[in-house]
């Protein structure tokens, strides 16, 4: 597995399989002169879950764990996989309506996924 800056294109798509996923992403709000994203999620009032609360809603959502104490996760599909990593109970909230993720890293590997797919 490798690390890459990802191009603007790719990173309006993460954002993107993060709401697919779990209903609550940042928004995408515009582009600096330098290409970089500015995005603005909503303040989530609620308590820090437990990580086995976490690791529960992660596989709920259709994730594998990869590396679980590495808080790496994995979700795959035929042509691609969707990639979260960051995964510690401190990057969600859990309120009275579940497990909110704020503060993820999400990326997908194979074929770029199409948000409007059906076939995920």
């Amino acid at each position: 597995m490798n690390q890459k800056n990802c191009s603007p294109l790719e990173y309006l798509i993460r954002l993107r399989l993060w709401k697919k996923l779990f209903q609550s992403a940042p928004r995408d709000l515009g582009i600096t002169e330098h290409g970089q994203i500015i995005s603005s999620h909503k303040f989530i009032t609620g308590k820090k879950p437990a990580q086995e609360t976490v690791d529960s809603f992660l596989r709920g959502a259709g994730l594998s764990a990869v590396r679980q104490k590495y808080w790496l996760w994995k979700r795959t599909y035929q042509d691609f996989e969707i990639w979260l990593g960051d995964a510690r109970d401190e990057n969600f909230v859990e309120t009275e309506a579940g497990i909110v993720p704020i503060d993820i890293r999400l990326w997908f590997s194979g074929r770029t996924p199409s948000v409007e797919s059906t076939e995920w």
